[in-house]
């Protein structure tokens, strides 16, 4: 009889479990952990794929960022999330030198995806979404001080 070897699901780079605001600056990165290297892990429901650690997990979060946030690749080739809101309102504000790999998960449609600072960018509405990029936001601002492109697909 034989042992099955599991590997976990990959860790947070960053977890706040009671609100607040995190700033990420231009030069940050930051990166949620891998996966187990096997991609499965065992729990109460027997085997099951393991995930790859999220960028930015919590609650009654304002996300600022300027830099990178990414979720981690998992063993198996799937990605975690960059960003998930787990509870109350949040915020999440990306400036133009913004880098985001993986999804990112409003909580409610409470939450607002906000496009900020003073430089000019561009942001592909069709990564806005239920099933896109940036999921479940029910409030989409800009600062008015950018002029902002907007990309669409091409049919």
């Amino acid at each position: 009889m034989g042992l099955i070897g599991a590997g976990g699901d990959g860790g947070e780079g960053g977890y706040l479990t009671n609100g607040g605001r995190l700033i990420n600056e231009v030069d940050g990165i930051i990166h949620g952990g891998m996966s187990g290297s096997n991609g499965t892990k065992i729990n109460l429901f027997g085997v099951s794929a393991s995930y790859g650690g999220i960028g930015i997990s919590g609650n009654n979060l304002s996300v600022l960022n300027k830099g990178a946030i990414n979720g981690s690749a998992t063993y198996t080739g799937g990605m975690g999330e960059a960003v998930l809101f787990t509870g109350g309102t949040n915020q999440l504000e990306l400036w133009a030198s913004s880098q985001i790999q993986g999804n990112v998960q409003a909580f409610s449609r409470s939450d607002r995806l906000l496009l900020g600072g003073a430089d000019n960018g561009v942001f592909a509405v069709s990564d806005l979404g239920d099933n896109v990029q940036y999921r479940g936001f029910g409030q989409f601002e800009k600062n008015r001080q950018q002029s902002l492109g907007v990309k669409r697909p091409i049919p």
